[in-house]
Order: structure tokens, then C-alpha cells, then sequence
């Protein structure tokens, strides 16, 4: 009963028959005084371990009142029978045994002999299971008693299967009545309601649902039911409405009972009324370095030779356990050369089993998310959110319902304002666009440069090998909407649809000219092209909204935009004045939707400029009466910018970066409803009043600062003032005693697993001793907590590092200080 709860198959091998033993995975032998030294026994012993020298056989041995060493040979007229045995023998006391000790029941000897062996002949699933069943158990935890309800969401391939049958099996003997329904909707399909509810539950029931009529769903009989505390795993939910006829609105689940779901899709949950969901999260580097490790090698491998192409291969499937299973078997009795040809052809076309992984959820997307889908696949992973929403918006689609839809369906994430999707997910998305059509110039968006090259290059001039050909072919291009390409050489004719170009950081483009062929064009954006010498007015550009000029640091002036410009990047350019169209824009308030990028930064400028360009970078701000609609400010590493005045008018501004302006020794005063500031690095000796909206403050490496001020209600939730090394004990306690004072001010207002910190800050600890608080030295602290333990919220952890070395050289000689992060463990252990 315990490996079929498992599904593992067995049976007893009572007869003589030794053929069967080369036919399990597995043998348990077991020991008794009734059986421990018969010529039959011995035989069979002979048998098991040939099967384990010739197929690596598992063999379990179990002593049941008995010893290894109870098990000898028998007198025999063969010898060779003999030397069998005793071969035998000598490797079965070799194996570790399970005994039938005294202080262990008989159930807990069966649990412990099904757990090794289930955990021996599935090594790989138990790998980073622990901390995943401990984080559901506090989760449970979290409920009320009553009808409790657990989904658990995830990425398909992620591991969520593998997690609710572990935790089914680890549960499932406190519940009355148990069942585990795999591929639930597949299931349905096949079998309908009424004959899963008879299969699963009418044994246990001895009374089975009655169908009134063929559109009527049958009823369980509630006076049976209610009674009885019920586990139930619904696994791979897709349609939530089958998962509710099923369950019937819980009405016939007894106190204490539990229904877990498993989905993809985080709106399954929100249909079937499922308030808690576990995140089932990627492995880490750790886990799945081990788990690739035994795929491919068969053991815990870490040869640096080999070490490089694991990891290559775990960044690659972004931590996905079952993608890692299947690179891993796929590379498995290679040699290392043999293996990186296999991995690179492996990446160039999505294998079939990872590309089937996503497509039962690409194909539950309307048109609509669809389009979203690829363009995020093919254009904008990694980029601002904000951003991203803006331009397909301009492209007819509906992102802000979109992009959430992704979101659920573990698509895309969006982590720290960015739009984000694992590397193999968006493979799966470039092939969809690939099978689009065979015909290169069909496709609607292009991002693969030989598939570009083949459509711009012109035949005759190829054929001429001319070196200096501009690639001209222009035939049935028309259905373009976007390219994605770092090369030189092009041009846009009859490129109606295009709407975005992205050709960062290509060394080699000196002008851009021909984009003004591209009248529909949105976005430009040409971030790190540092041969590029100018850029061409784009006054006629009307739809144009997005420019990128980051980095382009020999483009000296700025031409006429469109009217309708929204965004400018111009930091790191050789810009030095800007047209009165800018000026004209900022005065009509267009230019703050999101972010302008304006002031340039001085750090190639020669001493002689210094107070100049400070100068005049002052007037700049204090002459921006008409900027109070601007949201994103980015003056970082304006090395040279001393003092900045007033930013009260600043009303809009959510975003100040001042980090690494070195020379800044003086803030007058904080934009009114600033949430995210940074002072990386700069030279304050102290902080003006800080606004009760602030969010983030990030003064990490203030060397000069010697004050905090303490005199607002609200902390912001992160803050760190790390390596502040001026501020003394008194400034650093008070400081402390206040953030501790203020913690209950966020305390989650709802009891939910949420594994973003609810509040934490870092500062220096001083040389002196004399902290008043109660610092426990070790990796673990115990609290006892008191009886009124249920009325707490949360709790507030104090942390006091040390460092072996303030700092280490960093690339190019710079400095690199360490970066303190919390990652915490709360057990609870109830007495």
C-alpha cells in the first residue's frame, strides 16, 4: 500500500521463480528467523545481486528479528554453489539495513522502507523538496480550521506535480479519505465526474453518487461525507469550471479537510476559490547544478572543466527542473567537446519536449495576448515596463490586460520594474515566429541577423562581392513591424510597418539617415553606438515617441524632433546645448510621461569646466519652472555637479538618482513626493528633511555623511546606509531604536507567504560596543514566544555582519564593497 501511495508497483515473490528478479527495478529482501540461510533464500540472494552487478539493480535489505550477520552459508556438495552464496553474502553486509528496532511501530518501519527506496530510485526528485514542503506546511498553517485550501502555481516543468505528490504522501495518513488525480482535466475528459467520484471515493463512501439525469450533476451523500476530514489533489487544473463540478462548492468536505490544486494558470485559483497559492519558485544555483549534474554524469560532478558548460546549460533553462532533466539526459555519455556542440545545436531549435512544455499555454492566449506575447519574446525582455506598455499600446494592443495575463500564465514576470521572460520561454516564442511562414520577408517581426541579412542583401552586389554593399532587396517586406539587429550598412525602403529599431551597441554605424523612410516608426533606439556621428531631424516623424541615444558619445548636437516625442535618453552623448524645440516641449509639459534623461554627463570634461558646467548645470534645474509634471530624474555621475538647490516644485517626481555625483556636498531639499532616492556615493555631510512618501533610500558609500534625520513618522520600506563609516554610535542607535519603533507601521495587513521583505535597512556598526540591543551570536536564534504570540504581525530581524576586508579591487581597478542581502528561515515548533 505504501509504494503504490507513491506509484510504485510491487509484489511478493512467494513462488521460486528466480526469472522475475531481472525483471524489477528494486528488490527489498527481508530477513526473517524463519528464513535467513535456506538453500531457496540463498538462490535468490545469488540472483538480486548478479541483477545489481549487470543492471545496477537497487537491493533494500530489511532484518525482521534478525541480523546480517544471522545470514550464512549452508553446507553444500557444490562448491561453486558455495562461492556464490558467499559472495553474495559478503556484499549484502556491505548495503545498509532497515531493523525492526523496539521504539519503532511496524508502520514506521513500512514508511521508512518506502521513503529510501522511492527517494533511491527517484534521486532527483527530492532534490530541493525539503525546503518547498516545509514552505507549504507554514502555509497550511496560516488557515483556519475548517475546509482548508491550498493552489500551487508555477511554470510549467517547474516542479509542481513532483511537490503536491510529496506533500500528499507525506500528509495523507492523517486524512479519512485521501485521492491524487493526475492530469485532473485530462482525466475528466476521459472518465466524466461520475465515474471519477465512484472510482476515488466510492469505496470509502460504501455508497456511490447517483446520477439523476444526464445534465445533472450527481451528489454525494453529504450526511457520509461531512463527517469525514478529506485530502484531495486536483493536479494540472486548466478549466476551473471542470474543477468546480468536482468539487460541488466544497459543501460536501468535512471540517479539517484540504483541496489542493496544481496550476499553470493563476486565475484556476481565483475561479475555484483558492485564497492561499504557493509560487513554486526555479531551482537556485545550488539544486540545479546537482540536478543537472546527475542527469548528465550520474553524480554530483563539480570538474571544472565541466563546471563551465553546467552552469551555461542552468542559466539557460533559468532554473526549470525538468528542462535541466532534459538537457541533462540529452548530453549524458558525451565528451565534453561532443556535449557543447549537442548543447549549442540544442538551443538553435527549440526540442520538441520543451517546446510542447509552453504550448498548451501559448494557445489559451487570445490575438490580442498573443501579439504581446511575441513581441516581448522577440523585442523587449529585460526592458522597463513602463516602456514596454507605451509602445504596444502604440501598436494597437491592449498590454495592461495583457501583460497580465502572461503574468498568470508564467509566461512573463515583471521584477524590479522590468518585463522579464526565462531564456528557454522566449526560444519557444522566436520558434512560433519562425513557423509562422517559410517566407522570411512574410514575418512580422525579425530578430535572427541571418535571417535579417538574407533579407536586406541585394543579390547582384553579392554576387559582385562589392565590400561596401548596402543591402537593398525590398520585395514583400511590407508586413515588417520590427527588427532587432546590432549591424551597419542599411537601409529602410519599403518598410512601411516598421515600427521599432533597436540597434544598440553597433560599433560599426556611423549614420542613421535612412530612418526617416520608416514613417510609422515609435522607437529608435541607439543606445552604445559610439561611432555614430550625428542624428537626423525627425520633425516629420510624427508617431515617433522614443529616443535612445545613451552612450553615443560622438553625437555633439541634437536636431529638431517630432512634436510628439515622449522620451529622451541622451546621457553619455557629446551634447551640449539643445534645440529650441526641447526648450518648447518642456514648456508645453510633453516631455514627463516617464522619463527625460536630459543633463549629460561631465566626467570627459577637463578641470577648466568645472565650476562652469556646475554652474550652469544649477540654472538648468532652477530654470525648470515648467517641469512639474516630470517623473524620472537620472543625473547619475555628474561627477561634477557640487550643489543642488530646491527641488520642491518637482510635485511629480518619483524618481531622484544622485548616485555617484561625487563632489555633491549639498541638497537644499527632496522633491515633496519622491518615492525611490539614490545618494550612492556622493559627498553629503547631511540629509535635508526626507518626505513621508519615500519608499527606497539607497545612501550606500556616503563616506562623509554624519547625520540621519530622525524627525519624520514613516520609514521608508528599504533603506540602507552601509558603509557610512562617519556616522557615529549615538546617530547609528537612535537610528536603529527608531526604525525598530516604526517596523509595526508596515506589518502586512493581510496573513499571506510573501517572500519579499516587509521592511529592512543596513548601517554601519561601530568600532565601540556599546549597542544596548540583544544580539545572539550563530546562524539560528530561538525565541520562546509568550501568550500573547497570536497577536503578533510579523517579526523584525537584527543582523550584525563582519566583514574579513572592507573591500577588494573590482574590474578596472575600481572598488567593490560588499552587498549585504537577508535571506531568512522561520521554523515554528509548537510545545
Amino acid at each position: 500500500m505504501g509504494f503504490r501511495r507513491k506509484g510504485i508497483s510491487a509484489f511478493v515473490n512467494y513462488n521460486e521463480t528466480l526469472d522475475v528478479i531481472e525483471r524489477v527495478s528494486a528488490s527489498v529482501l527481508v530477513f526473517s528467523k524463519s528464513c535467513v540461510s535456506s538453500t531457496s533464500c540463498l538462490d535468490k540472494l545469488v540472483r538480486v545481486f548478479q541483477c545489481r552487478r549487470k543492471t545496477g539493480q537497487l537491493v533494500v535489505p530489511v532484518y525482521y528479528g534478525t541480523s546480517s550477520s544471522d545470514v550464512v552459508v549452508q553446507e553444500h556438495k557444490s562448491v561453486d554453489r558455495i562461492r556464490e552464496w558467499s559472495s553474495a553474502l559478503q556484499e549484502l553486509r556491505e548495503l545498509p539495513g532497515h531493523y525492526n528496532r523496539e521504539e519503532c511501530s511496524e508502520r514506521e518501519l513500512v514508511e521508512e522502507i518506502v521513503k529510501d527506496v522511492h527517494e533511491k530510485l527517484f534521486p532527483t526528485e527530492q532534490i530541493g523538496i525539503n525546503s518547498r514542503l516545509l514552505e507549504m506546511e507554514h502555509l497550511l498553517c496560516k488557515q483556519p480550521w475548517g475546509i482548508r485550501r491550498i493552489g500551487i502555481w508555477g511554470m510549467p516543468g517547474i516542479g509542481k506535480t513532483t511537490l503536491a505528490k510529496a506533500f500528499f504522501d507525506q500528509i495523507s495518513g492523517g486524512y479519512e479519505a485521501s485521492c491524487f488525480i493526475k492530469h485532473f482535466d485530462k482525466a475528466f475528459r476521459g472518465k466524466g465526474l461520475h465515474r471519477l467520484l465512484e472510482e476515488h471515493f466510492g469505496k470509502i463512501l460504501k455508497e456511490l453518487p447517483r446520477v439523476c439525469s444526464s445534465i445533472t450533476r450527481p451528489s454525494l451523500p453529504r450526511d457520509k461525507l461531512s463527517k469525514k476530514r478529506t485530502l484531495v489533489v486536483l493536479d494540472d487544473v486548466h478549466n476551473p469550471l471542470v474543477a468546480e463540478s468536482f468539487l460541488e462548492g466544497f459543501q460536501w468536505f468535512g471540517p479539517g479537510s484540504l483541496i489542493i490544486i496544481t496550476s499553470r494558470d493563476k486565475q484556476v485559483f481565483r475561479l475555484c476559490q483558492i485564497n492561499h497559492v504557493y509560487e513554486v519558485q526555479s531551482f537556485n544555483e545550488n539544486e540545479a547544478l546537482q540536478l543537472f549534474s546527475q542527469c548528465a554524469f550520474g553524480i554530483d560532478i563539480r570538474e571544472q572543466n565541466l563546471l563551465e558548460l553546467s552552469l551555461e546549460v542552468i542559466d539557460y533553462a533559468s532554473g526549470n527542473p525538468l528542462a535541466l532533466s532534459f538537457y541533462g539526459g540529452e548530453l549524458k555519455g558525451k565528451e565534453l567537446s561532443e556535449m557543447e556542440t549537442t548543447f549549442f545545436k540544442l538551443k538553435q531549435r527549440t526540442p520538441y519536449k520543451i517546446f510542447d512544455l509552453f504550448k498548451s499555454s501559448y494557445e489559451t492566449l487570445d490575438d490580442n495576448e498573443k501579439n504581446i506575447f511575441l513581441d516581448i519574446a522577440c523585442f523587449f525582455s529585460g526592458e522597463n515596463v513602463d516602456y514596454v506598455m507605451r509602445l504596444l499600446e502604440g501598436c494597437g494592443f491592449f498590454p495592461h490586460v495583457g501583460i497580465d495575463v502572461l503574468v498568470e500564465n508564467c509566461l512573463v514576470t515583471i521584477s524590479e520594474n522590468r518585463v522579464k521572460m526565462h531564456r528557454i520561454i522566449q526560444d519557444f516564442g522566436r520558434e512560433i515566429i519562425d513557423g509562422e511562414t517559410v517566407q522570411i520577408e512574410r514575418r512580422r517581426r525579425l530578430s535572427d541577423p541571418w535571417s535579417i541579412k538574407f533579407l536586406l542583401e541585394d543579390d547582384e552586389l553579392e554576387a559582385n562581392e562589392d565590400p561596401k554593399a548596402t543591402y537593398t532587396r525590398t520585395l514583400g517586406t511590407e508586413d515588417i513591424e520590427g527588427i532587432l539587429l546590432d549591424t551597419s550598412n542599411l537601409t529602410f525602403d519599403s518598410l512601411e510597418m516598421l515600427k521599432m529599431v533597436k540597434l544598440c551597441h553597433s560599433q560599426q554605424l556611423t549614420a542613421i539617415d535612412d530612418i526617416l523612410k520608416a514613417q510609422n516608426i515609435e522607437l529608435i533606439d541607439l543606445q552604445g553606438c559610439t561611432k555614430l556621428q550625428s542624428f537626423p531631424a525627425t520633425g516629420q516623424l510624427q508617431h515617433l515617441r522614443v529616443v535612445n541615444l545613451s552612450g553615443c558619445r560622438e553625437i555633439k548636437s541634437f536636431p529638431e524632433v517630432s512634436p510628439n516625442i515622449e522620451e529622451l535618453h541622451l546621457q553619455g552623448t557629446g551634447i551640449r546645448e539643445l534645440p529650441i524645440s526641447i526648450v518648447s516641449l518642456f514648456e508645453q509639459a510633453k516631455l514627463n510621461r516617464e522619463l527625460f534623461n536630459l543633463l549629460p554627463e561631465f566626467s570627459g570634461v577637463s578641470n577648466a569646466w568645472n565650476n562652469e558646467q556646475s554652474t550652469s548645470l544649477a540654472k538648468l534645474v532652477t530654470s525648470t519652472q515648467n517641469l512639474g509634471k516630470l517623473v524620472c530624474l537620472n543625473m547619475k555621475d555628474c561627477v561634477h555637479l557640487r550643489k543642488l538647490p530646491s527641488m520642491f516644485d518637482f510635485e511629480s517626481l518619483k524618481v531622484l538618482n544622485l548616485s555617484g555625483c561625487s563632489e555633491l556636498d549639498d541638497i537644499e531639499g527632496f522633491p515633496p513626493n519622491v518615492k525611490e532616492l539614490y545618494l550612492v556615493s556622493t559627498a553629503l555631510k547631511e540629509l535635508p528633511q526626507l518626505p513621508q512618501s519615500l519608499e527606497v533610500l539607497n545612501a550606500h558609500g556616503c563616506v562623509s555623511l554624519l547625520s540621519i534625520p530622525s524627525n519624520f513618522k514613516r520609514l521608508p520600506r528599504f533603506y540602507t546606509f552601509s558603509n557610512c563609516f562617519a556616522l557615529s554610535a549615538s546617530v547609528v542607535n537612535e537610528f536603529v531604536n527608531n526604525a525598530l519603533t516604526n517596523v509595526a507601521h508596515i506589518a502586512r495587513e493581510k496573513q499571506e507567504l510573501n517572500k519579499s521583505l516587509a521592511f529592512s535597512f543596513t548601517v554601519p556598526s561601530p568600532e565601540s560596543k556599546n549597542i544596548t540591543f540583544d544580539l545572539q551570536p550563530g546562524s539560528s536564534v530561538i525565541i520562546q514566544l509568550g501568550s500573547s504570540w497570536r497577536l503578533i504581525h510579523g517579526f523584525a530581524i537584527l543582523v550584525e555582519v563582519a566583514f574579513l576586508e572592507e573591500c577588494q579591487a573590482g574590474a578596472f581597478g575600481g572598488k567593490v564593497f560588499p552587498r549585504i542581502t537577508c535571506l531568512s528561515s522561520v521554523i515554528s515548533i509548537c510545545i
